[in-house]
Order: C-alpha cells, then structure tokens, then sequence
C-alpha cells in the first residue's frame, strides 16, 4: 500500500499534464519504454556524511555504497573493508558491526524501490 501511495504521488509530480497515464502501470510502462533497459542495474559510490546534534558536528563519515539491481543495497561506514554498516536485502535490513548482524528488521528502502527496482518490475506489480 505504501509503495501505490507514494508511486501514485510520483505520477502527480512528474506528469501532472499528461494524459496518457492512469494508473502505476502505466507509469512503469513509460519509465521502460523511455529508458528502453539504459538504466543502471548495478553501480557504486561514496558519499560525505556529516552529523549535526543542537547546530554542532558530533561526526563525519564517509559511506560506501554497493547497489545490485534488484533490492539489495550495501553501506559500509568509513572504509568499504570495514565490519560496520547495513544491508538492504528485498524486505529486510541487516545492522552489521565487526562483520557480524547485529539487528534485522522488516523495512522496504523505498528509494531502492521507486528510483531503481522500478526498472526490473512487470507492469502488474503496480498493483502490489
């Protein structure tokens, strides 16, 4: 329900003009025939976090990232070699400390889903 919400209100801001689209199917029909499986499936980058506490810096990291197309995203904390970091695996994210899973949710990454697993799903899916 979540993901309709959200894909429903990403029709709206993109194509609010466009009457062609009626529903998320239609969305995802046009996202493939314009991109027509020139979007990346897999990719990496790093990126400069910077913590702030009451207007104060209390940390600055550096996160690597790993995305596998579809649903599975790595972060590791300071060093891409580090023990520490998460896992987005589909449904489940996986807390990782000195190389070991400390915690494990249920949580859908919802940028994962509408930036890029978008990409990989049949039409049908909308309806989820």
């Amino acid at each position: 329900m979540k993901i309709n919400i959200t894909l429903m209100l990403l029709l709206l801001v993109v194509c609010s003009s466009c009457n062609k689209i009626k529903d998320g199917k239609d969305v995802i029909r046009l996202m493939k025939k314009e991109y027509n499986n020139g979007y990346l499936k897999n990719f990496t980058f790093s990126q400069a976090v910077t913590q702030y506490q009451n207007d104060s810096i209390i940390h600055k990291a550096v996160w690597h990232e790993a995305y596998v197309s579809p649903g599975k995203l790595i972060i590791k904390f300071d060093d891409f070699n580090s023990g520490n970091g998460y896992v987005f695996k589909h449904d489940t994210v996986y807390v990782l400390k000195d190389n070991e899973v400390v915690k494990k949710q249920r949580d859908i990454h919802d940028l994962l889903v509408l930036g890029f697993d978008v990409y990989e799903q049949p039409p049908a899916s909308a309806d989820l």
